[in-house]
């Protein structure tokens, strides 16, 4: 991001970043630039590829902006000037000698042909994923924001938590069959291995086998496994379960709960740091719409009742 020109850039800013946002909430791009505060690497354009390989090494991060001292300038200082932005794929390339293609790139006809039939299974299987209705869903924030602390209203935004509902995994397993070989795994979690993501039981049940004695039992709807597992890093689980029957299942994802926490973070911070003028014209207009509206209704003029209830407190 640039400031006035684009030889004065200010900051970094990913996709990523705005994900969880409210566009009604309009926040300003200089405060989530403040919050995540990315420090922006600056390389001359003389530098050479196996210094700068050696700093993306060792720093964070994986992109720069390439500097070109203006001489052109005649009087006082030289100036650098941005060129463009370097990334370590970049220098890669060029150290080998060879372009890295990925995913977001163009290829030949033949790999098009195939993305373009990898293309059509996905937007079949997009078709025939379940998706929550709107109920349901409803009773999920509710029950989040409400019954567990993890999800309370205290650290998650209405606005973040209901966009990591809607990109959370709903995953629905049907009625097992009479020889028990339907195809398809069952396991949710298993014992000791890692788990990126917390699971809430919607529909049917779902049997944990946990402890040193292996103690079975069945949970049912609206309740949690491995909330530790969006909370914690390189969480293990301590249990085994595995979907019965019909059962639907809401998978949320460690990275998304994150990235929920951050958004409702971002949303406080503008709005702490907001200045207080700013706050005291958004209440006014807001006040005074409410009063003309009041004042329309009552048949007196409006702005001598806003004066008249802003006066006097």
């Amino acid at each position: 991001m640039f400031e006035e020109n684009a030889d004065r850039i200010v900051g970094v800013l990913l996709v990523k970043d705005l994900a969880f946002l409210n566009p009604e909430d309009s926040t300003p791009v200089r405060t989530i630039l403040e919050y995540y505060g990315r420090q922006i690497k600056r390389v001359y354009h003389d530098t050479g590829l196996d210094e700068l390989l050696k700093e993306f090494r060792e720093g964070r991060a994986h992109m720069a902006v390439v500097w070109k001292v203006d001489d052109a300038v005649v009087t006082g200082d030289p100036m650098p000037k941005n060129m463009g932005i370097v990334t370590l794929e970049d220098v890669i390339e060029e150290i080998i000698q060879m372009e890295i293609v990925d995913e977001t790139e163009v290829v030949d006809r033949a790999q098009m042909k195939k993305s373009f039939g990898l293309q059509n299974l996905r937007q079949k299987l997009d078709k025939e994923k379940a998706v929550l209705a709107p109920q349901q869903r409803s009773a999920i924030l509710s029950f989040l924001s409400g019954d567990v602390p993890e999800f309370s209203n205290t650290l998650l935004g209405a606005e973040p938590l209901a966009k990591l509902i809607d990109v959370s995994v709903l995953q629905e397993y049907q009625a097992e069959r009479e020889d028990g070989n339907s195809g398809v795994n069952r396991t949710i979690y298993e014992k000791g291995k890692h788990a990126e993501f917390c699971t809430l039981v919607l529909q049917g049940k779902v049997q944990v086998t946990s402890g040193s004695d292996m103690f079975v039992s069945d949970i049912g709807p609206f309740v949690f496994m491995a909330l530790k597992a969006v909370t914690e890093e390189n969480y293990l689980a301590d249990f085994t379960a595995v979907a019965k029957d019909y059962c639907q299942i809401l998978r949320i994802k460690r990275s998304s709960y994150q990235a929920a926490l951050k958004a409702t973070s971002i949303s406080q911070y503008a709005f702490t740091h907001l200045p207080l003028l700013e706050q005291q014209r958004n209440h006014f207009l807001s006040l005074f719409v409410i009063l003309q509206e009041q004042g329309n209704a009552a048949g007196t003029p409006s702005i001598q009742r806003a004066a008249g209830v802003i006066s006097g407190g």
